[in-house]
């Protein structure tokens, strides 16, 4: 496959997306990831092939499983990997489950900041959270299996649940964890290559 067709998979990996956000003119801001510079017509072409090889569904609900080739979709079909598309993903980026972090973000209707926080590991979870969270309370539940993300199981997750008020809490300590736990592509060259 050539790095075109990974980097598709890898708008992917974290969520399903829709066609409309895959041929977006910002899709580097919306995946914080390289755009693909494809025609509309030439990245169709790779989305069925993607397709046709097993690699990714398309779908508009969750009821709605396998809608068909991308290229016959309205921009509101969602793509997603499947299970042979994740292992793909994986054989390339080569993530290191073990020191992976997953992240959700929600505010709820009193402006309270609801943050879920998932890894592999207690003792992971814990140096994350511990810095940052001196005096905020939080429980860890043990999960098994835990879905670190909507395409992998894993045998066994941590995840811990807190509320923080609106303005208080700065996830840049987060993101500077992020990116360790996998291959990233190359930003600095002009060309599509990983690091």
């Amino acid at each position: 496959m050539q790095l075109h067709s990974y980097l598709l998979l890898d708008y992917l990996s974290d969520a399903p997306s829709r066609i409309a956000q895959l041929c977006s003119d910002n899709i580097e801001l919306i995946f914080n990831l390289p755009a693909h510079r494809l025609s509309f017509e030439e990245l169709m072409k790779e989305l069925d092939s993607l397709y046709k090889n097993g690699l990714i569904d398309t779908f508009y609900d969750e009821e709605t499983i396998k809608s068909g080739m991308p290229s016959e979709q309205s921009k509101d079909c969602f793509i997603a990997l499947t299970e042979k598309g994740g292992a793909c993903w994986e054989s390339r980026f080569e993530p290191a489950w073990e020191s992976y972090l997953s992240i959700e973000e929600k505010y709820n209707e009193n402006g309270e900041l609801n943050i879920r926080v998932g890894c592999s590991s207690e003792d992971l979870i814990e140096k994350i959270l511990l810095p940052i969270l001196k005096e905020r309370h939080f429980e860890i539940s043990l999960m098994r299996p835990w879905s670190a993300t909507y395409w992998k199981l894993l045998d066994i997750g941590y995840v811990a649940s807190l509320r923080v008020p609106d303005n208080t809490f700065d996830d840049k300590y987060f993101v500077q964890h992020l990116g360790v736990w996998r291959r990233n592509w190359d930003f600095s060259s002009n060309d599509l290559k990983l690091k």
